[in-house]
């Protein structure tokens, strides 16, 4: 479980560094998506790649790139499967937003609990199947 933990703790760094830079095309993240993804968002519920590339490009619609996660805490459990994990985070997060957006350019700054459920295999690929954000 120890080189799982520090396997995801690792993952979870560069998960969140690059949703910093909000990057054009979601490529990168959708290879860690498990088909059966259920992501749970303030902004509604979405549902395996394709759901999660909808709520990306709303997400790209809010916030300017450069953004800041900052993971304030983070427990690592194993699941009830075999390489099943289940992740429970805490991320600050500080972005600049569009004036177009529904922030009207405000900067937005928010405390989420995040809750992942995800497959890590022998080889060490990680796949997200849950993915819940609910502000704190």
């Amino acid at each position: 479980m120890t080189n799982h933990k520090s396997l995801i703790e690792a993952f979870v760094a560069q998960w969140f560094k690059r949703f910093d830079v909000l990057p054009d095309d979601s490529a990168w993240f959708k290879q860690f998506l498990a088909d059966d993804l259920r992501l749970a968002m303030p902004e509604g519920e979405f549902v395996g790649p394709d759901g999660f590339d909808a709520w990306y490009q709303i997400a790209r619609s809010n916030f300017k790139p450069n953004c800041l996660h900052l993971v304030k805490q983070i427990d690592v459990k194993l699941g009830e499967n075999e390489g099943e994990h289940k992740v429970s985070l805490i991320i600050h997060l500080e972005a600049q937003t569009y004036e177009t957006s529904q922030f009207k350019g405000e900067v937005f700054e928010l405390d989420v609990a995040e809750y992942w459920r995800l497959t890590l295999d022998d080889k060490g690929q990680i796949k997200l199947h849950d993915y819940q954000v609910m502000p704190l």
